[in-house]
């Protein structure tokens, strides 16, 4: 059985496309992980999981791709890093009030950053923030989380495996040079 990875990488128009890619596949062969963390708890308890599936999708990265036991055929997305990087931004202040109104929390990112009222230039300046989109669809493309590792912020709050967190606190230490050739080698990394 041949089996497909869509690598949704965030803010790339990929909802539409998944949502295109879910009528070729019936509901019984794709699978229904909210997120990373769900992956990695199910991953925790059974190592096969994603043989299930015909067709996963999901923030994921680069990460899943050791657990399938083939190798899948990868499909994503691109998008130009500044239209990109607006569009992080604008859904941070502007879509993710009304889902803070619902949890009666603000994005995580807020949480940490009294980014309200900020400017693209002070979200920028802000290590988490500017660090959650630069280079961050190549660092979808090479780097990998073990995800049974445990992942802490700076002040040594547990991270969880969500994806955007783990992308907002990880070094990005490594060059453009350095992630472009991790990307072919099939050999991701983490720094």
């Amino acid at each position: 059985m041949e089996q497909y990875y869509f690598l949704h990488i965030a803010k790339n128009a990929g909802t539409s496309f998944r949502n295109v890619l879910y009528k070729k596949f019936p509901p019984k062969v794709r699978n229904q992980y909210g997120g990373l963390h769900q992956l990695a708890s199910c991953l925790k308890e059974d190592p096969r999981e994603l043989d299930k599936y015909r067709f996963v999708v999901g923030h994921f990265g680069f990460s899943v791709v050791s657990h399938f036991s083939r190798p899948p055929r990868i499909l994503t997305m691109l998008r130009d890093p500044v239209a990109r990087t607006l569009s992080t931004f604008k859904h941070i202040k502007v879509r993710n009030p009304k889902e803070a109104a619902r949890t009666r929390r603000p994005h995580w990112l807020l949480e940490e950053f009294d980014g309200e009222n900020a400017t693209i230039e002070e979200f920028l300046q802000y290590p988490p923030a500017r660090r959650l989109v630069t280079n961050f669809q190549t660092r979808n493309l090479a780097l990998a989380y073990d995800l049974t590792a445990d992942y802490r912020d700076a002040k040594g709050n547990a991270l969880g495996y969500f994806q955007g967190r783990l992308m907002a606190h990880i070094s990005d230490s490594l060059s453009d040079e350095e992630l472009l050739d991790l990307c072919p080698s099939g050999q991701p990394h983490l720094q």
